[in-house]
């Protein structure tokens, strides 16, 4: 075989590996970005996305939403279908994404209300999310919310990273694998959870909440960031609710924003670790809005773990009972003491009345 033809052959080669990866890639749509048609035992299944927030923009821009859930994974895990009673004939779409600050929340707003139809916002407005580690989006998001996808794109085509993550994906659609995410609707299953608390009942969860505990306790994103101790740290997020709040009155959007029921031992933990100047200015500014549920603190709810996935993550179960409260649905059986408006009026009292109970303990 001479040189010009081994090269021609070598190049042919590599061209059809090249085309072949992207035809294969495209295929499997690991991450939802493309919309290809579902195949299943081919990429009906597809649980190794790059993260969340990707995938979720994609398939909720598909969905065409009027009524956007938006939070953390906390509100990621509140099914649509508790909500729709009180928006009937609405599309409801769980736009909610694990780990992400005030600042991208705000972008998905500004860019949903912009490009759809949004009747509706329901929002869970978590402590977690104002820790400046978490205000940053990167540039990958920044292009998203400017329609300009071509990171997206090359990263879903292009990438060996995505390659590997596409076998992973056939891999799981032949040997039958659940679905982590429901993507049609953008609800947290955690089912790997649920079958383990189905068998193990408590213990499971009080053994999920411990290492829960702990990570809280050792990630700067959390409660491991001296800067986010001080109450001048999360301003800037608290300026970004501002102008989600004044962006959905001059688009006469129904706004209904909430505080998730985390674990009271977490409560705790953000008055041992001396977290409590930044959370009571956090919760003094949202009580200036005279409308925000907030389902945290000392409860009937929050402390009985059996309500609870890993302590920071509340079961589904609950969802029925938060909107019922923020609805005012009275056929639904709310505890009294689950759910209050936080005004400026009873904001001091609360405050030192949960102060006192945390360190009291």
């Amino acid at each position: 075989m001479n040189y010009k033809k081994f090269n021609k052959i070598t190049l042919l080669s590599i061209l059809a590996a090249f085309f072949a990866t992207i035809l294969f890639n495209f295929i499997i749509d690991p991450y939802h970005v493309f919309n290809t048609p579902k195949f299943e035992k081919i990429n009906a299944i597809k649980n190794h996305t790059i993260n969340h927030g990707m995938s979720k923009f994609y398939t909720a821009k598909l969905a065409n939403p009027t009524v956007l859930l938006i939070g953390t994974s906390r509100t990621a895990h509140m099914h649509p279908k508790y909500l729709q009673k009180y928006f009937s004939n609405e599309k409801i779409y769980n736009l909610a994404v694990p780990g992400s600050g005030i600042a991208s929340q705000r972008n998905n707003i500004e860019y949903f209300i912009k490009h759809h139809k949004i009747k509706a916002i329901v929002y869970g407005v978590d402590f977690f999310a104002f820790n400046p580690t978490n205000n940053t989006p990167n540039s990958k998001e920044e292009g998203r919310y400017t329609d300009d996808f071509t990171k997206d794109y090359m990263d879903s085509l292009l990438s060996i990273r995505t390659l590997r993550k596409s076998i992973k994906t056939l891999g799981d659609n032949i040997k039958g694998k659940y679905q982590h995410l429901d993507y049609a609707i953008g609800w947290d299953t955690y089912e790997n959870d649920y079958l383990h608390i189905e068998k193990d009942g408590i213990p499971y969860i009080e053994a999920k909440t411990s290492k829960e505990l702990q990570m809280l306790s050792t990630q700067n994103k959390h409660f491991n960031y001296a800067p986010f101790k001080e109450a001048s740290s999360i301003e800037k997020p608290l300026e970004d609710i501002e102008k989600i709040v004044q962006l959905c009155k001059e688009n006469d959007i129904a706004l209904h924003m909430f505080i998730s029921p985390i674990y009271s031992e977490i409560v705790d933990l953000i008055y041992s670790r001396e977290y409590g100047k930044s959370y009571h200015h956090w919760k003094n500014e949202l009580a200036k809005y005279g409308s925000v549920y907030d389902f945290s603190g000392y409860n009937s709810i929050t402390t009985d773990v059996s309500n609870y996935i890993d302590g920071s993550h509340y079961q589904t179960k609950l969802a029925p009972l938060m909107f019922a409260k923020m609805f005012h649905d009275k056929s639904v059986d709310v505890p009294n003491d689950f759910g209050t408006i936080l005004t400026v009026q009873n904001i001091d009292k609360m405050l030192t009345t949960q102060e006192e109970i945390a360190r009291q303990k």
